[in-house]
């Protein structure tokens, strides 16, 4: 019943944040910050900031809402929340794609009202034969 009413309450937080993704990927906490919601792409440059506001504020659950972004910067991210045992969350009418996914499955424990897309990794060109030899 705790988590229902902790769901709802991110979801009412993340209906009145708006669905549009900005440039950048932003954080917005919710009581007493034990959840936060993400949304925006994922973008390695801007990690250090995200990371230090998650370290500052201690959320044990996170609202995912991103198309994807930067592989590095969402496994440095996924890898953030799996230490953290972060639970991860899509809620109904919202994305987590591509990138995004790497964070989704980090949680230890995982919802997902919304949208999941996984796609294959398709590495630039030359990028797979560096270590092809």
């Amino acid at each position: 019943m705790k988590k229902l009413l902790h769901f709802s309450l991110l979801t009412f937080a993340l209906i009145f944040s708006g669905q549009s993704f900005a440039s950048a990927g932003e954080l917005l906490f919710g009581e007493g910050d034990k959840w936060v919601v993400f949304q925006g792409p994922i973008r390695t440059k801007e990690m250090d900031g995200l990371l230090s506001q998650l370290d500052e504020k201690k959320p044990k659950q996170i609202l995912l809402n991103s198309v994807g972004g930067n592989l590095t910067g969402a496994m440095r991210f996924a890898r953030y929340v799996r230490e953290k045992e972060m639970d991860t969350w899509i809620a109904k009418n919202q994305t987590c794609a591509s990138a995004c996914a790497l964070v989704f499955l980090a949680g230890v424990e995982r919802f997902s009202e919304g949208k999941l897309i996984v796609h294959q990794y398709l590495p630039t060109p030359g990028q797979g034969e560096a270590n092809a030899t």
